[in-house]
């Protein structure tokens, strides 16, 4: 009898073990932050501007459409540069900007610009390119470690006839205003965009807890 009931106690134990072997499986694939929004704090520096094209207000009106875009992420917390309780810093550098990288008229029987002109050239029509690069980093703001970083581009062309520059809702202020319904407003807008996507899919899971 007494032997029966080890037998019983010991089957039980294998079992009971067994189950939270099982959710201890469960957990580790799936996490504890699966179903909820955790999100995570960062926040993000001035901009460096070192493109010949780019000063300071340039630069500083760059990030502030970042932060703007970083804002509306549901997986996000953007605090101010001195909130001591955020735990990833963003910095970037102003590598590239320019408005009109290249541009030309050409017609038949005269000369053209750019290899992206010719065909808009034969209407007598000119060209215009603009590109913008930053160079991304994303760094633990406690332990100064760099986790990610990337140059991410925009670059748009624009031909007469072809296509027609204009960006609803980019927000472009100051300085950065000038350029609105210009090529250099896509490429702009196009590599804030993808720099938000970047930030957003590079941050690791260990710091989506909030």
């Amino acid at each position: 009898m007494k032997r029966l009931i080890f037998v019983n106690i010991a089957l039980f134990l294998v079992l009971a073990l067994a189950g939270c072997s099982y959710y201890n499986k469960i957990v580790s694939v799936f996490g504890p932050a699966q179903g909820t929004n955790l999100r995570a704090r960062l926040t993000v520096a001035d901009f460096k501007a070192t493109a010949a094209k780019a000063d300071n207000k340039i630069a500083s009106e760059l990030r502030q459409l970042l932060v703007n875009n970083l804002s509306s992420s549901k997986r996000i917390i953007v605090l101010e540069r001195n909130d001591a309780t955020a735990d990833l810093i963003i910095t970037a550098e102003v590598l590239e900007f320019e408005p009109q990288a290249s541009g030309g008229r050409s017609g038949i029987g005269g000369g053209g610009g750019t290899e992206s002109s010719a065909f808009g050239g034969l209407l007598g029509a000119s060209s215009a390119k603009a590109h913008i690069t930053l160079n991304i980093r994303i760094a633990d703001i406690h332990s100064s470690q760099v986790l990610a970083g990337t140059r991410i581009r925009g670059q748009v062309t624009d031909i007469p006839g072809k296509n027609k520059t204009q960006v609803n809702g980019s927000g472009l202020k100051g300085d950065l205003a000038v350029f609105a319904n210009t090529p250099m407003e896509k490429a702009i807008s196009e590599c804030i965009s993808e720099s938000s996507r970047y930030i957003n899919s590079s941050i690791p899971d260990r710091y989506f807890k909030y």
